[in-house]
């Protein structure tokens, strides 16, 4: 057990470098190490799975990187990281109050965490300005020959209620994600004619289903190719098909990144991490659109794994059964192509 854990890759859990074994602090952004080995749920544990939920939320896929994040949290409801990326979702998404709920979670999971108590204030000092600066255009501060001593009252008054509201806020501790209180809302009578307006009828939402968590067999491939930084940071997803135990890996590429080379240079790692005469499809992505299929010939991709200069041509050695066929055919950018028919990640 011990030799299985000191080859797990090191990962800093503050900012997902990899770290050198041996090394007491990450040489990137100076956070300790931890000196035990990982504990279930922890940042360094499911590394993949949080790279994958802040690098949907950089591309501003925001509702697939909640799923990730919520996913990980029914599994590891006390992961900090995994709460404080969901408040980072929402803030950028607009959602404030949401994002301090997360913050909040994550402050109560770990109280230390400095960055997001900044992240917490930050918006926190958002709102109350903006609703001092609502206050102010109410009462007709700015303009020339309006300012009276009623106003001056009026607004002193607002600004102490959201002072007071502001650091009460800021005490609270949450157990959970606060459902909150609904009020009624207030309904004014139509000047005009007397009567009050219709309400407005409830739109039925179709129910949207929860993510599932990858199968077991399939988690265990993620995490025995997560072993390789070069895979772990193109990784999707992989599934293994229980009639002859192929394994299909899904992979994400740049746009303008030879897909060909993308998928060799995997398929290359690949074999030394799976079990020994499992076949190998690679699938490549690139944004939106499907850009390579392609089997492995496994024994060319043993003997190119410890090879110091790979000879020309190289790729399609390593790859068969290659879709599209030819580079000419290759779907461009922006368009879509049909995909070959089977099993997909």
């Amino acid at each position: 057990m011990a030799a299985q854990e000191s080859e797990k890759p090191r990962y800093c859990e503050r900012c997902f470098s990899i770290v050198p074994r041996g090394k007491e602090y990450c040489p990137e952004c100076g956070a300790p190490m931890p000196t035990g080995g990982y504990t279930e749920g922890s940042d360094a544990e499911i590394y993949p799975e949080l790279a994958r939920a802040n690098l949907l939320r950089m591309r501003g896929q925001y509702d697939q990187a909640k799923d990730v994040c919520l996913a990980l949290l029914r599994r590891f409801p006390n992961n900090a990281t995994a709460n404080a990326l969901l408040g980072d979702i929402s803030a950028e998404m607009g959602e404030e109050e949401q994002a301090i709920q997360w913050y909040e979670l994550a402050l109560d999971i770990s109280p230390d965490a400095q960055p997001v108590r900044q992240k917490l204030e930050t918006i926190r000092q958002r709102i109350a300005d903006r609703e001092a600066a609502a206050s102010a255009q109410l009462l007709g501060v700015g303009r020339k020959g309006n300012m009276t001593l009623v106003g001056l009252g009026l607004l002193a008054l607002v600004l102490v209620v959201g002072s007071v509201s502001y650091l009460l806020g800021s005490r609270r501790t949450l157990q959970g994600p606060a459902t909150g209180i609904v009020e009624k809302p207030i309904v004014i009578e139509n000047p005009e004619s007397g009567s009050l307006p219709p309400a407005p009828e409830p739109s039925a939402q179709p129910a949207v289903p929860a993510p599932r968590p990858p199968l077991a067999e399939d988690q265990q491939a993620m995490d025995r190719l997560a072993k390789s930084p070069e895979l772990a940071r193109r990784l999707v997803g992989a599934a293994i098909d229980p009639r002859d135990g192929r394994v299909l890996l899904t992979l994400e590429a740049s746009p303008g990144e030879d897909a060909r080379t993308v998928a060799a240079q995997a398929a290359v790692e690949a074999v030394s991490l799976l079990s020994p005469g499992a076949p190998l499809t690679v699938r490549v992505r690139q944004g939106e659109r499907l850009a390579l299929v392609a089997d492995v010939d496994r024994d060319v991709a043993e003997r190119f794994h410890d090879v110091g200069e790979l000879p020309h041509g190289w790729p399609e050695q390593v790859l068969a059964n290659v879709w599209p066929a030819d580079r000419e055919n290759a779907p461009a950018s922006g368009e879509q192509q049909p995909a070959p028919t089977g099993d997909g990640a």
